[in-house]
């Protein structure tokens, strides 16, 4: 049994915060779900606050994308776990 067991790889993630208007709000979900990200926890007020998980190798990419989608207004917070 333990012959034929799969083993799932999951990337290496970095943890992040981002405060985002409502108007860019689903612009930068899809380019995370895009780069293989995963929301940890959603604030909704005046305006939206995300935590959530990249992994390393598509740190830059995401990066890029945010920038574009913000024209470089969002500051990107990287939150350490250790």
């Amino acid at each position: 049994a333990l012959k034929k067991a799969k083993i799932a790889e999951k990337p290496i993630t970095e943890r992040f915060r981002v405060v985002l208007p409502y108007s860019i709000h689903s612009d930068f979900e899809r380019e995370l779900r895009k780069a293989g990200g995963e929301i940890i926890t959603a604030e909704y007020g005046d305006k939206v606050e995300l935590v959530y998980d990249t992994p390393v190798a598509q740190k830059a990419i995401l990066e890029e994308q945010l920038a574009n989608i913000s024209r470089g207004e969002i500051k990107v917070e990287r939150i350490n776990l250790e």
